[in-house]
């Protein structure tokens, strides 16, 4: 399968949604939450390399939030490489659910240590990730869902705490997959928060497998595909080809 990935995958925040990947700013909010997705569907194709988890370890490694000290701030991330330290707070944009699940997901996934760090910080700190003012973390900046939140313990290495909130995950994960036809967050979330997991996970292969009969529901057996049509509108864009004949 040859798929140029070069013009796609920038080392300051991730995937771009059309190629014009430069590793001195980002175009889009949530470009590692992008690349998660991208780098689990080449999994699932066979064909994820040791320089993928490279690439990843190395863009989140970029996208830790920092004090104004310099000292990072483990579990916390910027939207792109050091904006922690280089963009105004007033002007920062606030770290998004989509990009913590992302990161959370698949570091689980391929042992990273950012999944744990991830945990880690929001059982210390009341699941608060502010990395506009990591200073004094603002407790209605930035807080998990218990949907995310049974996930991102899941992927952290807490599988018992995280089985508590599991019924909350399953019914979110569920009630995302019937939602509109044009509505595609949710699903992707989904998609990321399950997918392959619930080939390791006999509670995630349950969720999945009714969060899928929704998805099939609406899509029919292309449901990877069609939805990756509404949400990545380039038709050109390397996902396209990477879910093909996926399920």
């Amino acid at each position: 399968m040859e798929i140029s990935e070069v013009p796609w995958i920038s080392l300051y925040h991730g995937m771009e949604l059309d190629p014009i990947a430069d590793n001195t700013k980002r175009s889009n909010e949530n470009g590692i939450y992008f690349l998660a997705l991208y780098y689990m569907f080449k999994y699932k194709k066979g064909l994820l390399t040791q320089d993928d988890i490279r690439t990843f370890d190395v863009i989140c490694n970029n996208l830790r939030t920092h004090l104004a000290n310099g000292q990072a701030v483990p579990g916390v991330f910027d939207r792109g490489q050091n904006e922690s330290l280089t963009v105004p707070a007033r002007e920062r944009r606030t770290i998004s659910h989509d990009n913590l699940t992302g990161i959370s997901n698949f570091s689980g996934l391929f042992n990273l240590p950012y999944a744990k760090e991830i945990a880690d910080h929001g059982l210390k700190g009341m699941w608060i990730y502010d990395n506009i003012t990591p200073e004094s973390p603002a407790i209605n900046r930035f807080r998990g869902h218990p949907a995310y939140i049974s996930n991102w313990l899941h992927n952290g290495g807490y599988k018992l705490l995280a089985i508590l909130l599991s019924p909350i995950l399953a019914i979110h994960s569920i009630l995302s997959c019937k939602s509109q036809k044009e509505l595609t967050s949710g699903k992707l979330l989904t998609i990321c928060r399950l997918y392959l997991w619930s080939e390791v996970n006999f509670v995630y292969k349950i969720m999945w497998n009714l969060a899928k009969k929704e998805l099939e529901k609406t899509y029919g057996d292309k449901y990877l595909e069609e939805i990756c049509k509404i949400y990545f509108l380039n038709p050109v864009h390397p996902i396209h080809k990477m879910v093909e004949g996926l399920k």
